[in-house]
């Protein structure tokens, strides 16, 4: 943290807005503690609810004192940003519930409508094989990737979804995508 700190100091004189991204606590935080420092304004950029999904994970304990500390610090962050943008409409209860002010749902991922046109695609007439549609990632419990093998499963064919990466869940996935063929 105050390395971080130490290293951004020289850039964040000469800037006009910090841009904090999290999950990584940390990195908002170190947003936070520069936009006080140096009277910066913060945009908060969030890409999941951490501390929040550690629990859902089973990594920790709601009751736990590291819980509350992250928590306490979750809070801080979001008090400290002027502009909050998140990648799931479910997080703005979450965001204001802790004290912050959400300000525009930026998703990623794709929507269910693009799986729609992509049901209608016929196979694609410039080549014998079918589209491609890539994910390029983690491949950990978080990203839940077993909606995406249910879904190309479903295609028939028609696309090839081909999965780069790795993580915790991989070995998994794998057996899935071996079991579903």
């Amino acid at each position: 943290l105050l390395k971080s700190l130490w290293v951004l100091r020289p850039h964040i004189r000469s800037c006009d807005v910090i841009v904090a991204t999290t999950p990584h606590l940390w990195i908002g935080l170190v947003g936070a503690l520069s936009s006080r420092l140096y009277r910066k304004p913060m945009v908060l950029d969030v890409r999941d609810l951490w501390p929040d999904v550690m629990i859902e994970l089973d990594i920790i304990r709601e009751k736990s004192l590291l819980f509350r500390v992250l928590k306490k610090v979750e809070r801080f962050i979001y008090r400290s940003a002027q502009r909050i943008t998140y990648n799931s409409p479910s997080f703005a209860d979450h965001i204001i519930s802790e004290g912050g002010k959400p300000t525009a749902c930026i998703t990623n991922g794709i929507d269910d409508e693009y799986f729609q046109v992509l049901q209608a695609l016929e196979p694609n007439p410039t080549h014998r094989n079918p589209y491609i549609v890539t994910y390029a990632g983690n491949i950990g419990m978080a990203q839940d990737l077993e909606p995406l093998v249910e879904v190309a499963a479903s295609f028939e064919g028609r696309l090839n979804f081909r999965l780069i990466g790795d993580g915790s869940d991989r070995k998994r996935i794998q057996r899935l995508i071996n079991r579903k063929k």
